[in-house]
C-alpha cells in the first residue's frame, strides 16, 4: 500500500462525504420523508466507513523507522480529517438536542425563528505539510530504488490535496 494510494482514497472518501452531507442537506431542507434522510444518512455513513477502513490499513503498515514515520503522519492526516468530521456530527446532535442553547450559543436573538445551518468544513490537517515533507525527504534517498516513484507521487498527490480539498472558505 502506497503512500500515494492512501491520500488518494482519503481524497476521493472526503469528496464522497462532503457530496453526501450536501445531499443530506438538500434532504433536510426539501422536508424530505424520513425513508429520503435516513439514505441520505446511509450514504455518509458508507464513505465515513470508507474512510475509516483506510485508516486501518495505514495503522497496519510495517517497516523501517522512515516507513513507520511516514505512516504515523499518514495516520495523523486521516485522525485529523475523521476528527473534524466527528466533531461536526456531535456539533449537529447537540443542536437537534436543544435548539435553543445552539440558538444562544450563537448570539441570535431567540424571540423569532431563526434558520441554523451547520456547514462542514474541512480544514487542512496540520500533519499533511509535514507529510508532504516526510515523502520529499525520502524521496531524495529512494533515487533508483522502486518506491521512489510511489513516494513522489503521493509527494505530489498530497500537495494537490491540500490545494483542492481542504481550501478554506474566503
Amino acid at each position: 500500500m502506497s503512500v500515494q494510494h492512501c491520500l488518494s482514497r482519503l481524497a476521493n472518501a472526503s469528496s464522497d462525504v462532503v457530496a453526501k452531507v450536501q445531499e443530506l442537506g438538500q434532504a433536510l431542507a426539501a422536508g424530505s420523508d424520513d425513508v429520503a434522510i435516513y439514505r441520505a444518512v446511509g450514504g455518509v455513513e458508507a464513505h465515513l466507513q470508507v474512510m475509516q477502513d483506510g485508516y486501518v490499513e495505514v495503522l497496519a503498515w510495517r517497516g523501517s523507522r522512515s516507513v513507520r514515520e511516514g505512516r504515523d503522519l499518514l495516520a495523523e492526516v486521516y485522525r485529523d480529517v475523521l476528527t473534524q468530521i466527528k466533531d461536526w456530527i456531535e456539533e449537529i446532535v447537540e443542536t437537534v438536542k436543544d435548539p435553543l442553547a445552539a440558538v444562544k450559543r450563537r448570539g441570535l436573538q431567540t424571540d423569532r425563528d431563526v434558520t441554523l445551518t451547520i456547514d462542514l468544513t474541512l480544514r487542512p490537517p496540520q500533519a499533511l505539510e509535514q507529510l508532504v515533507g516526510w515523502a520529499g525527504k525520502n524521496a531524495a534517498s529512494e533515487v533508483g530504488r522502486a518506491g521512489f516513484w510511489s513516494i513522489v507521487a503521493g509527494t505530489v498527490l498530497g500537495i494537490g490535496i491540500a490545494d483542492w480539498l481542504f481550501l478554506e472558505d474566503e
